[in-house]
């Protein structure tokens, strides 16, 4: 995978995530700063204030060209203090880190059920692209089917979605308008918190019962002489209409291993044909 189509997911910096439960070093993300400052002019950053220490970090990292992509929530009910909420949002966050900020997510889907209140907010986003203080701005979704009406109708400049191996929800037909519209599109979750790269032995306990289906898919990645992380990164590298994948990893061999990963159309799929399992499998909130 090119350097070029990875957003630096910001979640596991300093925190706890992932299935595993591991975080990313202070010492090991200078290491990986200090490697994409050798290898890049231009690193995206996806973070949040909802990640605890890792936006406190960003201000300190080594890299000359950083652009931070942050998400807000709790926007106010009231119209009348919006605008206020979203530009003090914006202005604190760039005197914070010190950087360029690439886009501003809105982080909760039920922004995207008022279409009145979500023009307003729009129009919010609008005037800081106007002023040079954000560049882009978007919607960080979970369930793009229930929103997309919202989505079509009050365009953002991105939407950042779950797209991995297990979690295909949005269709091809989808992904065809979205780019029609002008609408980046980035991925996120490809390996669904590192649940899609876990052998079937360092399962969970409470993903005990998918223990079959982790071992018949271990059978076919043999017989295809494939492992985990090709067929995880050949099915998303497939849909040509995504701008950027949004990757977290622990260490900066992990990111070398991605970069280097031998990239072909040998695609292995979880044979899951249980709604239900599949549902709980591709909703980390219900882990």
């Amino acid at each position: 995978m090119k350097l070029s189509q990875i957003v630096i997911g910001g979640a596991q910096i300093a925190n706890n995530y992932g299935i595993l439960g591991k975080n990313l070093s202070k010492n090991e993300t200078i290491k990986i700063f200090n490697f994409l400052n050798k290898k890049t002019k231009k690193v995206l950053l996806d973070t949040s204030p909802c990640y605890g220490k890792s936006e406190n970090l960003i201000k300190n990292l080594p890299h000359r060209n950083l652009h931070i992509i942050s998400k807000i929530k709790n926007i106010p009910k009231n119209e009348k203090n919006i605008d206020k909420f979203i530009t003090e949002f914006a202005i604190n966050l760039q005197k914070k880190i010190k950087n360029k900020i690439y886009c501003i997510f809105l982080h909760d889907e039920n922004d995207l059920k008022n279409l009145s209140r979500l023009r307003l907010i729009k129009k919010v986003f609008q005037k800081l692209k106007r002023k040079n203080i954000i560049k882009l701005f978007g919607y960080s979704i979970y369930n793009f089917q229930k929103y997309k009406k919202s989505i079509f109708k009050i365009k953002p400049d991105i939407i950042q979605f779950p797209y991995n191996l297990l979690d295909d929800r949005i269709s091809e037909k989808d992904f065809s308008k979205l780019k029609k519209n002008k609408i980046k599109l980035f991925a996120r979750s490809i390996f669904l918190q590192g649940l899609l790269l876990c052998n079937s032995r360092d399962l969970p306990k409470n993903f005990g019962k998918y223990y079959p289906l982790w071992k018949n898919y271990e059978k076919n990645l043999n017989l295809k002489k494939i492992n985990k992380l090709q067929s995880t990164l050949n099915y998303v590298n497939q849909n040509k209409h995504i701008d950027k994948y949004i990757i977290g990893f622990k260490s900066l061999n992990e990111l070398k291993q991605i970069l280097t990963c031998k990239i072909s159309k040998t695609i292995v799929r979880f044979d899951v044909k249980n709604y239900k399992m599949k549902k709980f499998l591709i909703s980390p909130q219900l882990w």
